[in-house]
């Protein structure tokens, strides 16, 4: 179970140890997507992209497009963006109100160097296949590989194991997407949720009034 193992099996990065990362060492940047300029980057990607889109894809596209190449590290020769997709759609047995890690990551990759200028199309392409190759196999073999690491390596092992690549990846968690609001807590159904828990290199997507509300933490300079 070496790197390329681990990516190839369940999308994770097996690396260095994570370390912790103080607060003051990260800012969180927002980015509103109003419904119209939603509407005009789908059609700007799908007119060059022959499958269908959603704007998941382009909006996963947009930030792996415009933040990545800010921060990643040079020598790297590929830069990634993974997305966690919901388990509950392909896997049975799971109710619609489960509210737990049922996810597997999706993981898309393209050269760093012209990341910066690569079509919207292309980016959200990437995106759309790597979504959908997270199949109920996929899902299957991502848990037994990392059940096979933490068999063999303990502790020490889930510790290397990095859910964004990290020195040239973003992940995107889209939870507009989530179905929050039919999870019943005892007081009833949540009405507003909010991200408080910073990790470096993730961006979320939340649901808005008008379209999407983008949270975006990166690394200061």
């Amino acid at each position: 179970l070496g790197p390329e193992g681990v990516h190839e099996g369940c999308g994770l990065f097996l690396d260095e140890r994570r370390k912790a990362i103080p607060r003051d060492r990260l800012r969180w940047t927002r980015r509103a997507f109003p419904r119209a300029e939603l509407r005009e980057l789908l059609a700007e990607a799908q007119a060059d992209c022959p499958i269908r889109l959603s704007h998941n894809d382009v909006v996963a596209a947009w930030l792996w497009r415009t933040h990545v190449p800010e921060w990643a590290d040079p020598r790297e020769p590929l830069a990634f963006l993974s997305c966690p997709v919901d388990l509950r759609r392909t896997l049975p047995g799971f109710p619609p109100t489960y509210f737990g890690c049922a996810v597997a990551l999706a993981s898309a990759q393209v050269e760093r160097g012209p990341l910066a200028g690569s079509s919207l199309a292309d980016l959200a392409r990437r995106v759309r296949d790597a979504v959908a190759g997270v199949d109920e196999a996929r899902a299957r073999r991502s848990m037994q590989v990392i059940e096979r690491l933490r068999r063999h390596d303990g502790l020490a092992g889930l510790e290397r194991l990095h859910v964004v690549h990290p020195r040239a990846g973003l992940l995107v968690t889209n939870l507009s997407r989530l179905p929050v609001r039919e999870i019943v807590f005892d007081a009833g159904p949540p009405g507003a949720f909010d991200i408080l828990a910073p990790a470096e290199r993730c961006a979320v997507v939340l649901p808005a009034d008008d379209g999407l509300d983008v949270r975006v933490c990166l690394p200061v300079a």
